[in-house]
This record gives C-alpha cells, sequence and structure tokens, in this order.
C-alpha cells in the first residue's frame, strides 16, 4: 500500500515523463526505471518503484497504476487505466497535463487576488494591537497624572484599553473555543455541506466560487468526452475527487438524472453552476457531435470572466483596506494626541 499522495504539479511531472517515455521507442519497463531515477522523495522512488516491479512482473502499465491507486487521484488513475486500454494513452496523459496546469494557474491567481486583502488585515490587526496594549497603557498614567478632564474619545478608548489588556487571555481562549467548534462541526457531514453551500451563497466570494468550479467542472467533462468515456461515467469519474459536499451532491444528482434519460442540457442547467446559454450550447453540440469543443470554449470564456472578477475584487478591496486601516490608526493617534496638547495648554 503506497503512502505517499502525489499533488496535481507531481502529477504534471509524472503523466508528462511518462507521455515522453510511451511515445518513444523505449520500453515502458525502461521509460519507468528512467522517471524513478529521476524522484526526488523517497516516497516517490517508493511508489514507481513498485509501479516498475509490477511492469516488469507482465502487468499492464494501467494494472501497475491500479495497484498503487491511493498514491494518485481517482480521476487520474480512471483516465490512464481507460487510455492504455483504447490505445490513446499519450494523448490522454498530455490532455491531463493541460487541465492539471490550467487548474493550477487558475488557482495561483485566486490565492494572489486574496493574499493582499489578508496581508493588509493581518498588519491592520497588528498595529491596533500594539496601539492598545503597548502605546495607550504608557499614556494612560500620565494623562490621570496631569488631571484634569479626558475627551470622550480618549476615555472611551482607554476603558476598552484596559479592559482588553485584563481581558486578553479569556478572550483569546473564546476565540480558540469558537474556531475549535467550528472546526469540529465542520468536519461533520452535516457541518461541511453547509459551509460548503454558504461558499455559494456570500455575496462577494458567491461568483468567483461558481465560476471556479463551472471552469474545472467544464474542462473535466471536456476531457473525459475526448477520451471517449460516456457523459454519465464522466461525471462518476469527476465527483471521486471533488471536495466540496455541494457540488458532490449536485454532481450526484446530475449522474442520476442523465441515467434517467434526462437531457444532459437540462441536466447542466439544473446545477446551477453554469451561464444560462451553455444549456443552448450543448443541445446544438449533442447533434454535430462537438460537446467537448463547446465545454473547452465555455472554460476559456468563464476563464476570462473570472480574471476580470479577480482583478476587481483586488481593486476595490485595496484602497478601502487602506482606507480602514488610516481610519482606524488615525482614530486612535487622534486619542493620544487631544489630551497631549491639553496638557501642553495648560502648562502655557
Amino acid at each position: 500500500m503506497a503512502r505517499y499522495k502525489f499533488n496535481k504539479k507531481e502529477l504534471i511531472i509524472f503523466a508528462r515523463q511518462l507521455s515522453l517515455m510511451v511515445d518513444s521507442d523505449v520500453s515502458i519497463y525502461l521509460g519507468v526505471e528512467m522517471i524513478k531515477k529521476k524522484m526526488k522523495k523517497p516516497e516517490q522512488k517508493e511508489v514507481i518503484a513498485s509501479i516498475s516491479k509490477d511492469i516488469k512482473s507482465g502487468m499492464s502499465l494501467a494494472d501497475a497504476i491500479l495497484d498503487v491507486k491511493d498514491a494518485f487521484n481517482p480521476f487520474f488513475v480512471n483516465m490512464v487505466v481507460f487510455g492504455e486500454k483504447s490505445g490513446n494513452l499519450t494523448k490522454v496523459l498530455l490532455e491531463i497535463v493541460d487541465l492539471y496546469e490550467k487548474e493550477l494557474d487558475l488557482k495561483a491567481k485566486i490565492i494572489s487576488a486574496v493574499t493582499y486583502p489578508l496581508m493588509v488585515a493581518t498588519l491592520m490587526m497588528g498595529v491596533i494591537l500594539l496601539l492598545i496594549l503597548k502605546i495607550f497603557p504608557m499614556f494612560n498614567q500620565i494623562l490621570i497624572e496631569s488631571g484634569g478632564t479626558l475627551p470622550a474619545l480618549t476615555e472611551g478608548l482607554l476603558s476598552f484599553s484596559t479592559y482588553f489588556a485584563e481581558n486578553f487571555l479569556i478572550i483569546f481562549l473564546i476565540i480558540i473555543i469558537i474556531v475549535s467548534i467550528y472546526a469540529i462541526y465542520r468536519r461533520t457531514d452535516k457541518g461541511a455541506l453547509r459551509v460548503d453551500r454558504l461558499k455559494f451563497q456570500l455575496p462577494i466570494i458567491r461568483k468567483i466560487n461558481k465560476l471556479n468550479t463551472a471552469i474545472i467542472l467544464s474542462r473535466n467533462i471536456a476531457l473525459v468526452i475526448k477520451s471517449g468515456l460516456s457523459i454519465s461515467i464522466g461525471l462518476e469519474m469527476i465527483t471521486e475527487i471533488v471536495e466540496n459536499r455541494h457540488v458532490k451532491e449536485k454532481l450526484e444528482e446530475a449522474i442520476q438524472s442523465v441515467d434517467e434519460g434526462e437531457h444532459f442540457d437540462e441536466v447542466i442547467e439544473d446545477m446551477g453552476f453554469f451561464p444560462e446559454l451553455l444549456s443552448n450550447y450543448i443541445a446544438v453540440a449533442f447533434i454535430n457531435g462537438k460537446l467537448d469543443t463547446v465545454f473547452d470554449e465555455v472554460a476559456d470564456y468563464m476563464q476570462k470572466d473570472i480574471d476580470e472578477s479577480l482583478d476587481n475584487l483586488t481593486s476595490i478591496i485595496e484602497p478601502i483596506s487602506v482606507i480602514v486601516l488610516s481610519s482606524i490608526v488615525a482614530v486612535i493617534l487622534l486619542a493620544v494626541i487631544l489630551p497631549v496638547i491639553n496638557i501642553i495648554n495648560s502648562i502655557g
């Protein structure tokens, strides 16, 4: 039983190397041995060594990969098995490489779009905590000894700073408890489903999540159709690799609808992830036999849409984050400066 799990980046390298070996005059066994020597991680070498050993004993490449299928995602394993049986292994491997490269590129863009806001939010919390826990207490004693009436803003922030500092551990523990309860709830089937559904309902991230899901599903569906698999089998393969419970539920409903004879364009429309016009394109594509082309084109179209959405989101969040951070710091500094000015004026 293989212990190591190849991630998508590693699968891209492995699939590309494997396609070159399959397409050359080198035997599969020697090709896999060459790939094994290039692997850097011992765990990877162990998996490839097992494949090589099985091939040497007379197994096919597909059966050898099935023997260590826990090291790869189910979609990759199924596509390799079907690719070898259909005689299109090289083509299938290259299609997998293209699919995973596009998925990783999309993921990188989404991460890049949310990184800046998270950094600003972290900086904001750091500055606020520094001012409340360190700066304000330094002025507290001076302001009290100076006498006089403190401005309402200063008095309010001083009270909050004192309360926060005295109860910091309690507040921290409450946050830890809330996060822990959420984590436990998130691991339950009911909790995971509700949280995953929520990702498609929140105003800011709803569109991005729908587009991201639609793009991934479109490219995977296009690949299984190109490979000659039936839509029902293809959807089952895709369902195995989907992590979002809500999406998985929708796919399972789609599989049932397809098996019951419902038109695929209606099934796609009922899922709720794809553009409304796609169902019309699918109906036409079924007639002319270009269903895979339609899904590829729709994925490219939605890719441009999500790129634009991410750019717009970043352009909106950046100035708002700066304004909010500047305003909070300005209010805190004002609360410190006002009583200092009063002290100077009283001395004068």
